[in-house]
């Protein structure tokens, strides 16, 4: 189960800089399938339960929006 990215603007840090506040964490499912063979012929799996093991964490994301600094452009 992947995880969502949340953005947010802030005046802190440079315009075009990003500061990842915290860290996504993928979350993870378990499924459980019925597997049946019928005359020696494998059928095909039939998914009979899903349960939710370990929550997706949102990674959070500062989108920096204050000025440049002065300096050398490139």
């Amino acid at each position: 189960m992947p995880y969502a990215v949340e953005r947010s603007g802030d005046g802190s840090p440079a315009a075009g800089t990003e500061v990842v506040e915290r860290e996504g964490r993928d979350g993870a499912r378990r499924v459980m399938y019925l597997l049946r063979t019928v005359n020696g012929v494998r059928q095909r799996p039939r998914k009979i339960d899903a349960e939710v093991v370990r929550e997706p964490v949102s990674q959070v994301v500062r989108a920096g929006t204050g000025p440049r600094a002065a300096g050398n452009p490139r």
